[in-house]
């Protein structure tokens, strides 16, 4: 009866070890998540920032505003599809 006492203690320790462990490992995970999701929020703006000065850029030289957006459309979808076609390749 001593030994299963024994056993059912070190089981509950073991348990309240693993807990605290794993307590640990969700918060810096949840820590990294946020982080990543700040920086991807950021890296959004910024491309958004970028996009308008494209547009500025086009619509600097004696060009209306409707063909200066239309450039800047072209120049973001060539940038998209440069990309996917990294991601593409990078999957191989």
């Amino acid at each position: 009866m001593q030994s299963l006492t024994q056993l059912l203690v070190a089981l509950l320790e073991l348990l309240e070890a693993e807990g605290r462990a794993f307590r640990v490992g969700i918060g810096k995970a949840a820590m990294a998540i946020m982080f990543l999701l700040v920086a991807a929020l950021l890296a959004l703006g910024g491309f958004g920032m970028l996009v308008w000065a494209v547009f500025l850029g086009f619509a600097a030289i004696p060009l209306a505003a409707g063909w200066a957006a239309f450039w800047t459309g072209i120049v973001t979808l060539a940038g998209a599809g440069v990309l996917m076609w990294l991601a593409k390749t990078a999957a191989k």
